[in-house]
Order: C-alpha cells, then sequence, then structure tokens
C-alpha cells in the first residue's frame, strides 16, 4: 500500500493512488506527492557493520555485540565539503597495502599503534575501516571519541613500526619525549 501526502496541509492517504479531494483542505489529487518509505540505518559501533532495519539486530553478524552497541544513522548523504571530499578521496586512493600509523586523541592524551590495514569501503559519504586489536589502548580511545588519523608509513619507516607497534598503550606513554601537538 502507498502513502500520499498532501503538499499543502500534509494529510497522509493510505492507497494505490491520491485521493480525489483532501479530506482536510479539499484540493484535489494533483496537489499530492508519494511518500518514499524511509528505511532505519544502524551501524555497530565496534566494527562498522551498516544493517537495515525498525531495530538493530539481536547481535552483530560481524562481531557479536548485543543491540545497545548500534548507533542509528541519521543520515546518509554525504557531510563533507566537496574541497575537503576531494583531498580525503586524493589520499584514500594513494592508500595500498602498508603499514600504517594509526593514532587517537582523547583530552589530553595521545597514542598509536601500527595496522597492516587500512582501506576506504564507501565512496558516499566517504568510509574507512582499519584493522586493530580490539582491546588496544588506541582502539579503546576510538571508541569512546569516534575519532581516529592514519599516517602512511614508508618503505623506511622501521623505527616508527618498532616504537609503536612494541609497546602497549595501556603501559607505556608512547608519545613521551617525540614532538607532537593536539
Amino acid at each position: 500500500m502507498k502513502k500520499w501526502r498532501c503538499t499543502v496541509c500534509g494529510y497522509i492517504h493510505e492507497g494505490d493512488t491520491p485521493p480525489d479531494i483532501c479530506p482536510i483542505c479539499s484540493v484535489g489529487p494533483e496537489l499530492f506527492e508519494e511518500v518514499k518509505a524511509t528505511v532505519k540505518k544502524w551501524r555497530c559501533t565496534v566494527c562498522g557493520f551498516v544493517t537495515e532495519g525498525d531495530e538493530p539486530p539481536e547481535v552483530c553478524p560481524a562481531c557479536g555485540v548485543g543491540p545497545e552497541l548500534f548507533e542509528l544513522l541519521e543520515d546518509n548523504s554525504d557531510p563533507l565539503d566537496p574541497k575537503i571530499k576531494q583531498v580525503v578521496q586524493t589520499y584514500l586512493f594513494n592508500c595500498s597495502y602498508g603499514l600504517y600509523a594509526v593514532s587517537a586523541v582523547e583530552g589530553d592524551k595521545i597514542n598509536a599503534m601500527i595496522s597492516n590495514t587500512f582501506m576506504q569501503v564507501t565512496d558516499t559519504p566517504i568510509r574507512t575501516v582499519v584493522c586493530m586489536n580490539k582491546g588496544g589502548k588506541t582502539a579503546q580511545m576510538i571508541k569512546n571519541t569516534k575519532k581516529f588519523a592514519v599516517s602512511i608509513l614508508g618503505q623506511n619507516n622501521h623505527d616508527i613500526v618498532k616504537h609503536f607497534g612494541s609497546q602497549s598503550g595501556h603501559v607505556t606513554d608512547k608519545f613521551e619525549g617525540i614532538d607532537h601537538f593536539l
């Protein structure tokens, strides 16, 4: 069954066609428009899995968490300014297989880790995924703030890989003695 909205008063009519006359404001069928069904989209805040439905799933099929860790995606439009989007897309185009330093800031704390997987998964809106240890300090900071940065490492960055990849952020301040800004 279709739904039709009166463009004058907002009345909603259910039927295969709009009514001959609006029962509220008496306009004809030419002033009705079909109401497209809106679909709710839910995103798992742990793994990024997106699903559609009135409610989030009882269990995320990708990572197994419950519905309390899903968030409702309000808008699927692209929030980025076109100039910024072009810069981001250029950066993502240059991402291939390699090593990446993934960093996060929470309050006055900063941490980073090394990942070998970072890729773009959608174009509009731009979405990326990065693989990491869910129990790591950086992953916890990203989960709390929903923000992170990715730096592409070059072939001569073995010292960075060793420094950020072999220590635990739970135990060590990985940025102690390293020039950085927040």
